[in-house]
């Protein structure tokens, strides 16, 4: 082979190293120390930053183009230009060659738009150094920082309210609570979206459950040791659209950071507000509305014996059956 293929096999080979190892690069050489702490975050968690960075951006906005609506557009936001070119397209409008603050609001229908297009920024953003993270080389517990526990299941208590069983039975019994509180764990601590958790029985009923480079250990803690709680209550339709048309309206002056309303007078003594989600492209909870609920309980989960799956006679969606 020639000195010229020699050099370009190594120079391609050195490509390829670093491609491969770009997530582990990044992720440990050039992530800030506070981003990492974000991105092994619980979904829940970073989405409520996201929201709440959003809120506070919006505000600023505000602020600045109340007090000098022609200043220029801060370069920290300075990424909300192509989604407002975007929305002047669509109403036909040129947009400004040298757009001021206000030119950028303008090309928002409502601040809810706005804030929900700073809210995708944080979001992604902190997304994609998670993606760094799961794509890297993991160190181990002791280089990168994480936890571990193991859980013991009570199997004697489980199996109190079945009566008699065989030792055939039991054994089913035991094999098959295992395996589903394997899952039950799985579930949970999939919220944290980290690639390559370990999760395994140990023993007979013990299960074994590692979680590198997790950051937020109190939080993790509830969860695996948390119990699930079910209950129903009646929601105010007529408060339900008052308090959205209030959100519409006002987004970054509704909640606190905690995600407590600033303001109790606008919905009724009796109710709390919860959020409406579905799950989005990144299998986050996204939400997609507010509902106003009782906070009175109708029915509690401790009355339902059993929960089947079905489908609605009439349009075929899908149900859950209660007895």
């Amino acid at each position: 082979m020639s000195k010229r293929g020699r050099f370009l096999l190594i120079l391609g080979i050195i490509a390829c190293c670093i491609f491969f190892l770009w997530p582990t690069i990044n992720w440990y050489g050039l992530t800030p120390k506070e981003d990492q702490v974000l991105a092994l975050g619980s979904l829940e968690t970073i989405k409520d930053f996201a929201g709440y960075k959003a809120s506070e951006d919006v505000k600023t906005l505000k602020a600045l183009a109340k007090e000098n609506p022609g200043a220029a557009i801060p370069l920290e936001h300075a990424y909300l230009i192509k989604e407002a070119k975007k929305n002047y397209k669509l109403l036909k409008k040129n947009f400004p060659k040298e757009p001021s603050i206000r030119d950028l609001l303008a090309g928002f229908q409502n601040e809810l738009e706005l804030m929900n297009a700073i809210e995708t920024m944080y979001r992604e953003q902190i997304l994609k150094n998670k993606r760094y993270y799961n794509n890297s080389v993991k160190l181990g517990l002791d280089l990168s920082g994480g936890m571990s526990v193991i859980v013991k299941a009570d199997l004697e208590a489980a199996a109190k309210d079945l009566g008699k069983m065989t030792s055939d039975e039991l054994a089913t019994f035991n094999d098959n609570a295992m395996t589903q509180a394997v899952e039950t764990l799985r579930g949970r601590i999939d919220k944290f979206g980290l690639s390559e958790p370990v999760i395994r029985k140990q023993g007979e009923n013990r299960i074994y459950i590692e979680i590198p480079g997790a950051a937020e250990v109190d939080s993790i803690n509830s969860i695996i040791m948390g119990k699930g709680i079910l209950n129903f209550r009646l929601v105010d339709s007529e408060a339900t659209d008052a308090f959205n048309a209030h959100y519409a309206a006002h987004p970054a002056e509704t909640f606190t950071a905690r995600g407590e309303l600033l303001d109790l007078s606008i919905i009724p003594e009796d109710t709390e507000v919860l959020g409406l989600y579905t799950k989005d492209e990144y299998d986050l909870d996204e939400r997609i509305g507010y509902l106003v609920v009782k906070k009175e309980i109708v029915l509690d989960g401790k009355h339902i014996k059993s929960a089947d799956i079905g489908s609605n006679q009439y349009d075929g969606r899908p149900q859950v059956h209660f007895t």
